[in-house]
């Protein structure tokens, strides 16, 4: 297993012909930091070792520490032999530069893949999907963006911080976000593109990410460094399912974004598609809410009257990685809103067990 880039599988029921019978589950190997030079020296020593040994807690118990975030280095939340063992095979002693693997951060391979040369720009793929039945216009989304045809200012996901008091401890989370609704182009010509929430959770997934709840759009609102004031189209005037209209409509934030650059958070501009509980009794349907106005209420309260067919100018998807920080410490995004008590940071509609389409 290589860190942040091979994967293992996690099968919950098997048959005794082979055969799954419940669900397969596919991680990315762990992220975090696998180094023994705590204090940044590049050599392992003692000043490296009293850090190790005041982080130890044994195996199966949880080091939450936010200082010894840094002497894990696998995903089972304790210190326990398995960080010891690497530290001790990484001592150097002071002054000798120790092993590459010990002093080095493994960096993890981005799960969304490079801009491929000559992809297409977003005036392109609006000329090329206009026509296109919406099976097949879904398909062609699916393909562009998870090849990577997405502009690079997307690629840099900006920080959600939220806070609150649970039985008397505070807890902080930092969760990450795209700054703006998902795209297909360059910086230089990009469109947004509204697709079904199942093509959205493909991407997602791909992506290593998860779609946000209602709770998580509002402080994502309200941390936007930019915020415009919602343009809608009427559809009386309009076929608002049509891609010419998603196009007119991402022309229109276009020109009400003139003057502010790529980048920051920006908000006000879509309806969210979103995770809900409410989903689990309402299959094959989509949830959407927000589009927040400058006075800060959304014009668009969480509904779910569509069916997952339904995809108009309005809808926008905004990717959350898959991890956050909750207390300094990196944890799954959807053990979170699955905990009895952690999930009021993310959610305001209690627990989420299953947080996808």
């Amino acid at each position: 297993l290589m860190a942040g880039v091979t994967h293992y599988w996690r099968i919950d029921e098997v048959n005794v012909d082979g055969t799954t019978a419940g669900d397969v589950w596919r991680f990315r190997t762990g992220r975090r930091p696998t180094r023994a030079d705590f204090d940044g020296d590049l050599d392992v020593d003692m000043d490296d070792f009293g850090h190790m040994q005041s982080c130890l807690t044994g195996t199966g118990v949880p080091q939450y520490d936010a200082a010894c975030a840094d002497a894990r280095i696998d995903d089972d939340l304790d210190v326990d032999e398995e960080e010891l063992a690497f530290f001790l095979d990484c001592l150097s002693g002071a002054g000798i530069t120790a092993a590459a693997g010990c002093v080095e951060v493994v960096q993890p391979a981005d799960p969304i893949r490079p801009r491929p040369a000559g992809a297409a720009l977003g005036s392109e793929f609006i000329d090329e999907v206009k026509d296109l039945t919406l099976t097949a216009r879904e398909a062609r989304i699916l393909t562009e963006a998870a090849s990577g045809n997405i502009p690079p200012f997307l690629r840099t996901f900006v920080p959600v911080t939220v806070s609150t008091t649970i039985g008397g401890t505070p807890h902080t989370a930092t969760y990450q976000v795209m700054p703006d609704y998902l795209c297909i182009g360059s910086d230089a010509d990009f469109t947004r593109m509204p697709m079904r929430p199942t093509t959205a959770q493909v991407l997602a997934d791909k992506f290593e990410c998860l779609l946000p709840t209602r709770k998580m759009v509002n402080d994502i609102y309200t941390q936007a460094a930019i915020k415009l004031a919602p343009a809608p189209i009427s559809p009386t005037t309009v076929d608002i399912t049509l891609v010419t209209t998603f196009y007119q409509h991402h022309q229109m934030v276009e020109e009400q974004r003139a003057g502010y650059p790529l980048g920051p958070p920006i908000g006000g501009i879509k309806k969210d598609v979103v995770v809900t509980p409410q989903l689990a009794s309402r299959p094959g349907h989509v949830a959407i809410y927000g589009w927040h106005q400058l006075n800060g209420v959304p014009i668009q309260p969480l509904y779910l009257g569509h069916v997952d067919t339904w995809v108009d100018y309005s809808h926008g998807i905004r990717m959350v990685k898959g991890y956050l920080m909750l207390d300094g410490v990196t944890v799954p995004v959807a053990d979170v809103l699955r905990d009895s008590q952690l999930n009021v940071l993310l959610s305001d509609e209690g627990v989420v067990d299953n947080p996808r389409y």
